[in-house]
């Protein structure tokens, strides 16, 4: 497994993990707002990682700032990385698995949530 991929199989392993962990406190509550922000820095850290071995991987000379907006902000950093560092055919074809991606660590989250809920 290439060492990129690691990081997106520990991503999805946070959003069960974290589904599990919120589950426990009310919704709204102090917690489980502490536990999203958390979780939030926990998810920028692992894409900031991904996007820098996807790029190595993939010999993308320079991905600019493009790896950092993709922490930051990954419905926006995510696709421009793609779009930007391998071109309209092949960016469009990432985008559309790295939607797949999303709902699946959505999907996820929401059983693990939904598990401890009852």
């Amino acid at each position: 497994m290439k060492k990129s991929n690691k990081y997106l199989v520990v991503l999805f392993l946070s959003f069960i993990v974290f589904g599990f962990i919120e589950g426990l406190y009310p919704a709204g509550g102090d917690n489980a707002r502490a536990m999203g922000v958390i979780h939030t820095f926990i998810i920028a850290v692992l894409i900031f990682a991904w996007c820098d071995n996807h790029a190595l991987e993939n010999n993308v000379e320079s991905t600019g700032g493009y790896r950092l907006l993709a922490a930051v902000f990954p419905p926006l950093g995510i696709p421009i990385y793609f779009f930007k560092c391998f071109g309209f055919k092949r960016g469009g074809f990432k985008v559309l698995i790295s939607m797949g991606a999303l709902v699946i660590l959505v999907a996820g989250f929401g059983i693990s949530y939904s598990i401890i809920q009852g």
